[in-house]
């Protein structure tokens, strides 16, 4: 039964972590394919006069040659046929593609009624066109007599590139015209070709391989997954979370009275701002959140306020499904996302410390001198000082590792491993995602070389096979936005030499020494990257840790933290890493992968400590008062070292923003740059005003579109909220987070254009075809419309939310059963 139940958790985990790759491929691909319909368009724009058409009736054909350039799957044909006049509406179109050789590769039919006077008429066919072959276009009708106005739009005087267009009857030459009919063959999304796209992936064939050889360990040897999930070798000492409460406790109280100590400042000055963009964008989306969830109940989709409109799930940075989260909806965006930070410090602190009581098997006062080396350190000090708050789900990274190594000993401890894990992706970070993952896949390699057993590097499998539908509500509508987002070209990383090394971690005057200026690295704000403050005291501990450590998980340890810190140098293995597919943004700056190599130094540094005390006396009470007393110099130099930095973040008064009554967007978030009152997005915000700058990166370069209020760009110029193409006068625009309603009067049909971003995702009530329009979004109306919702609700949130919903139930349902001694399964199955 044990071996029946393992074997029915591994396929439901492998079901789950397929459905959600697979489903990453569809979302990619349906994204790509709506924003950028793959077409070759043979000619410009519609003619909009009938003058430049000419006549169909039965009897006639209308033929165009065309040469492809691309091989390419079509899975439309576009062309400009209008009825002008009184053609039957039960008449047909029939639209035929035909090879050199005169067959038929492709045909489809339309009725008048359903053509389109305005645009390209759309007809689905099935076909794949060879690259650098010539076809025609044929179009001739069934049931149309001549003089009533069905038209065949034309180009006059245009290039022979393509060939002019022919009328032909029985096969014969009646006229050739001056210019070529309107032709478009697109790949627009169906399910055939998504099938295709799947197939032909890489990720796709991957998974199907992973599937099938875990099948076959499954079917084949059975004992294999029992031998590698129940055996228990590690050799622990026995501390435990469940145990140990009551010392967890005063470690929680030591990690607040530190974490306050540092972030005073943060609380003082409520009523202050900062410039700092990150921390604006932070608000925003935040706040964005929180109002769709308390108001509507609903998860925020789109962001309206920043960039024209922009995602906000599908945001990495978006943070609105953490735990962390929960401050913001008690507190508001502003203190909550504060109290974030001091929160991320206490857990982050509390996870390195159990990590050092129970697989370090450090004493209690030296784990606290490794939990503070993490919390305190450099680099956390620096980030938050400085308003990085997409790094506030760092403090979790300790309990990935604590869970991870947990799980050499209890297999279903990869439950809660990759439950935080999914913390830390939900809360906004990739970055660190990636770097928990390299932390714990260094110390599973070591430990697999020194123990010669495969077990750390199958568990590490198995919890990043968890984790991916866990995150799948978000993921998907990350992958879907990034697969046609532009790629933000940055400069060529600036990587510190080692010289630096002493200066970054040991030197007390780091902020004002020449590496840390504007000459030095070509951005005046680099001291963030390269600070990693920890002291010289500890410093000498870790290389006395490095030279006293014994057993095999010590050595892993000291083999982790060399491979990371060879990473933040940018020596191997960082030249490969950033070769991997999606890692090569993410370890652009190798420095920052410091944060885990801080978590090993650390503990390694304990074991120093643990040394020394060790040879100076045989006491112990005078040892553990020595220890302590090191300890507490270590503490206290960390909680200072950085505390003045606090104050320097939120220093500006209020710039005052006249609200206004109807949402509207301005240009820029700037309100008075003499002062040095700029970037205020979420003061505009908090006024009931959008902003067309303060872009994350993956819009730089794709483009942002909104127009704002005060912009000098004629091209751009502000129309207002909406517009109407053709003739008729929009009356009030409503915007409501995912929700824009419009009122209008329409008086003939055309687009109505909405002044955000378009994205793939938006919908209309009534349901009508939604387009982008020169960037925006636009939605067809008819004469006498009035009012029209925009919504934003892309498949990809509804696809990833289901797919989470139900790894979510699976998983809390295993963790009861296994609560409940595993008979739950057992009645089942």
């Amino acid at each position: 039964m044990r071996m029946k139940l393992l074997n029915f958790f591994i396929v439901a985990m492998l079901a789950m972590f397929s459905v959600t790759v697979l489903s990453l491929v569809l979302v990619r691909s349906h994204g790509q394919e709506v924003f950028w319909p793959a077409y070759i368009d043979i000619l410009a724009s519609m003619a909009e006069s009938i003058d430049q058409g000419l006549d169909l009736k039965d009897g006639l054909e209308v033929r165009q040659r065309v040469t492809t350039v691309v091989d390419i799957e079509v899975t439309h044909i576009g062309v400009g046929v209008a009825n002008f006049g009184d053609a039957s509406d039960d008449a047909v179109v029939i639209v035929r593609l035909i090879d050199s050789f005169d067959t038929t590769v492709a045909e489809s039919e339309v009725l008048v009624s359903a053509l389109r006077n305005d645009d390209v008429t759309l007809l689905p066919v099935k076909v794949k066109l060879s690259s650098l072959q010539e076809y025609e276009v044929v179009i001739n009708t069934r049931g149309v007599s001549g003089g009533n106005g069905l038209t065949v739009s034309y180009e006059p005087e245009q290039s022979d590139e393509w060939g002019r267009a022919v009328i032909t009857k029985g096969g014969l030459l009646v006229k050739e015209l001056d210019g070529n009919i309107r032709i478009q063959l697109l790949r627009r999304h169906n399910y055939r070709s998504l099938i295709t796209r799947i197939i032909k992936s890489w990720f796709g064939v991957g998974v199907g391989l992973i599937v099938f050889l875990l099948g076959l360990v499954i079917v084949y040897k059975r004992r294999v997954i029992v031998n590698i999930l129940c055996r228990e070798e590690l050799v622990v000492n026995g501390w435990t979370l469940k145990r140990n409460w009551r010392e967890l406790i005063f470690v929680l109280a030591v990690g607040l009275v530190m974490s306050l100590a540092v972030t005073m400042p943060y609380f003082t000055q409520l009523d202050r701002i900062t410039t700092m963009g990150d921390v604006q964008r932070a608000l925003v989306y935040r706040g964005v959140a929180r109002d769709a969830l308390l108001d509507k109940g609903e998860i925020a989709l789109w962001e309206p306020y920043l960039c024209g409109g922009e995602p906000l799930l599908a945001n990495m940075e978006s943070a609105q499904l953490d735990p962390f989260f929960l401050l913001v909806l008690v507190f508001g965006e502003n203190l909550g996302v504060r109290m974030s930070v001091v929160l991320t410090l206490i857990i982050g602190f509390l996870g390195v410390y159990a990590l050092a009581r129970r697989y370090g098997e450090l004493s209690r006062s030296v784990a606290l001198m490794a939990a503070a080396l993490f919390s305190f350190s450099g680099f956390q000090m620096l980030a938050f000082a400085n308003g990085n708050f997409a790094w506030v789900p760092v403090g979790w990274i300790p309990w990935v590792l604590y869970f991870y190594l947990g799980s050499f000993v209890r297999w279903v401890l990869i439950i809660p491993a990759a439950f935080v894990l999914a913390f830390i992706f939900l809360g906004g970070s990739l970055h660190m995602v990636v770097y928990a993952l390299l932390a714990a896949g260094f110390l599973g390699l070591w430990l697999v070389f020194l123990r010669q057993d495969l077990r750390p590097l199958v568990m590490l499998g198995l919890i990043i096979i968890l984790f991916v539908p866990l995150v799948a509500i978000k993921l998907l509508p990350v992958a879907e936005v990034q697969s046609f987002s532009g790629d933000f070209i940055r400069p060529i990383p600036f990587i510190q030499p080692w010289s630096w090394i002493y200066d970054m971690f040991v030197s007390r005057d780091q902020l004002s020494i020449s590496q840390w200026k504007f000459e030095e690295t070509g951005e005046n704000f680099r001291w963030i990257e390269y600070g990693a403050y920890v002291g010289i005291m500890p410093v000498i501990l870790f290389f006395v840790g490095i030279l006293a450590v014994r057993r095999r998980m010590q050595l892993a340890m000291v083999g982790a933290a060399s491979l990371l810190l060879l990473v933040t140098f940018g020596w191997f293995p960082w030249a490969v890493l950033r070769e991997l597919p999606f890692l090569d943004g993410v370890l652009r700056n190798p420095q920052r992968v410091r944060v885990v190599f801080l978590l090993f130094f650390g503990l390694l540094a304990g074991y120093g400590l643990e040394f020394i005390g060790s040879k100076l006396t045989r006491r112990v009470f005078v040892r553990r008062l020595l220890l302590a007393s090191v300890v507490t110099v270590v503490l206290i130099d960390l909680a200072t070292f950085h505390s003045h930095m606090y104050g320097d973040l939120f220093n500006l008064e209020r710039p005052y923003i006249e609200p206004v009554a109807a949402f509207e967007r301005v240009t820029n978030s700037y309100t008075d740059n003499r002062e040095g009152v700029y970037k205020v997005s979420y003061e505009n915000y908090r006024a009931g005003q959008g902003t067309a700058d303060m872009c994350m990166p993956y819009m730089m370069e794709r483009g942002a579109y909104g127009r704002g209020r005060d912009t000098l760009d004629l091209t751009k110029s502000y129309f207002g909220e909406a517009k109407l193409t053709q003739d008729g006068e929009v009356h009030s625009v409503d915007v409501d987070g995912d929700e824009v309603i419009v009122s209008f009067n329409a008086s003939e049909a055309g687009w109505l254009v909405l002044n955000q971003n378009f994205f793939p995702g938006w919908r209309s009530i009534p349901a009508r075809e939604v387009i982008s329009h020169d960037g925006l979004v636009a939605v067809r109306v008819q004469a006498g419309d009035d009012s029209m919702i925009f919504r934003y609700a892309p498949r990809s949130y509804e696809l990833g939310f289901w797919i989470s919903v139900v790894s979510v139930m699976f998983l809390l349902f295993w963790l009861f059963n296994i609560y409940r001694g595993g008979k739950v399964l057992q009645r089942m199955l």
